[in-house]
């Protein structure tokens, strides 16, 4: 019993395999797995494409006998050769030749075959690299041209260059009192835009945010948590502080996510 059978790519343009039904064509490929299985042979161990019944081989394709017998007849019509009945017996006639091993002659040829493209394959590759590697050379001299001129005036610029700032412009115009400016001096974190928007429209009372903010990072919780930082200014302070934080004495101003957007909604 074969495990495997060849199936040969030209059947996609094969004119008297592309006349059938695709359920004949079914068939006709389920008959060359059952050939492989049967493996019959001759006496110089050559196969022989011999099948069965009708009544086993639809017992074999779990089909209908009637399905098998339609389809061999059509096998066999208008000049098809494709099977043969020999004593009742089912053979595929080109079976032998389709299934005989590659002769040492036609396989040799298809090594060197292989064996070319693989060659103009990393030739081609050789090539590209070579033609890359120039490409790269050619920039590295042209950057270390540029460097070996321009260093002293460069590292003039950047001594010269005032010190940046990590402080976010929206930051800056904020005035000092602002709790979102309390915040991002507190936390040294920028706010996202909707947590901009809950804060400044939740906080009042400055000093009782100011509180919280700094209680809560002394504890050591996520600063960036700014919904639990919100939770303890509702709360009037920590929440296993009862003692509400004393506000200012001065008036606080109230701000909306409009002041910190600077448009108006």
């Amino acid at each position: 019993m074969k495990t495997w059978v060849k199936l040969w790519t030209d059947i996609l343009s094969d004119a008297e395999l592309g006349q059938l039904t695709w359920a004949q064509r079914g068939i006709w490929t389920a008959l060359l797995a059952l050939a492989g299985w049967i493996d019959d042979r001759d006496d110089d161990d050559n196969e022989t494409g011999r099948l069965d019944t009708i009544a086993n081989i639809a017992w074999h394709l779990r089909c209908s006998e009637a399905e098998i017998a339609e389809a061999l007849e059509a096998f066999q019509a208008d000049g098809r050769d494709m099977v043969e009945v020999r004593e009742e017996v089912i053979y595929l006639v080109h079976f032998p030749a389709r299934q005989a091993p590659v002769s040492n002659a036609e396989r040799q040829r298809r090594y060197r075959q292989a064996r070319a493209r693989e060659q103009y394959q990393n030739e081609t590759v050789t090539k590209r690299y070579e033609v890359q590697t120039i490409r790269y050379e050619d920039t590295d001299t042209d950057t270390d041209t540029d460097t070996d001129t321009d260093t002293e005036e460069r590292e003039k610029r950047e001594r010269d260059a005032p010190a940046p700032s990590h402080e976010p412009a929206e930051v800056k115009r904020l005035p000092d009192d602002h709790p979102i400016q309390v915040y991002y001096r507190a936390t040294k974190r920028y706010p996202a835009i909707v947590q901009s928007d809950a804060i400044a429209d939740a906080v009042t009372d400055v000093v009782l945010w100011r509180s919280c903010l700094d209680a809560w990072l002394l504890a050591g919780y996520n600063p960036a948590n700014v919904a639990g930082m919100l939770d303890w200014y509702h709360a009037g302070g920590r929440p296993d502080n009862n003692q509400r934080a004393r506000a200012s004495p001065q008036k606080q101003r109230t701000y909306t996510g409009t002041d910190f957007r600077g448009r108006d909604e």
